[in-house]
Formats: structure tokens, C-alpha cells, sequence
């Protein structure tokens, strides 16, 4: 892991948020704050990384990206 910034956190959280408000059953995994999820297991898993490049992001650098992945039973 590099840094992590307060804008990584809640940029996630602003995310989670979202999808989980959308979709209720699914599940998240973030790269700050881990699994959630309402249930044990979800055939669908979004996988985020809200700000990839965080040192670029710091220093002010526009080299930085959103990355986000959808798994439906494992697959993307």
C-alpha cells in the first residue's frame, strides 16, 4: 500500500454509499476500508480503488486514476 489520503477514504466511502444504496444485496471491497457487505456472500463484488496514483494525486500531478471492477460470481 502507498499513502493514504482523506480524499481516498471518502472518496470510497462516497462509493459505497452509492452502489449500496442501488444495490442492496451486492457487496464492495475497497481497497481502504475492505469487505461490506449485508450478507456472508454476493454474487455480484465491486472492486474499488478510488484514487490509483495517490502520491501523483498529493503532489497535485493529474497521473492519477478511478478504478473500478465488477464481479458477478467471480468473473468480471
Amino acid at each position: 500500500g502507498g499513502p493514504v489520503t482523506i480524499a481516498d477514504r471518502e472518496a470510497e466511502e462516497a462509493m459505497t454509499s452509492v452502489i449500496l444504496k442501488s444495490f442492496p444485496t451486492h457487496a464492495v471491497f475497497g481497497e481502504e476500508n475492505g469487505w461490506r457487505c449485508a450478507e456472508k456472500s454476493a454474487d455480484y463484488v465491486w472492486v474499488l480503488d478510488p484514487i490509483d496514483g495517490t502520491k501523483s494525486f498529493i503532489t497535485g500531478k493529474p497521473l492519477f486514476g478511478t478504478l473500478i471492477a465488477l464481479l458477478h460470481n467471480g468473473k468480471p
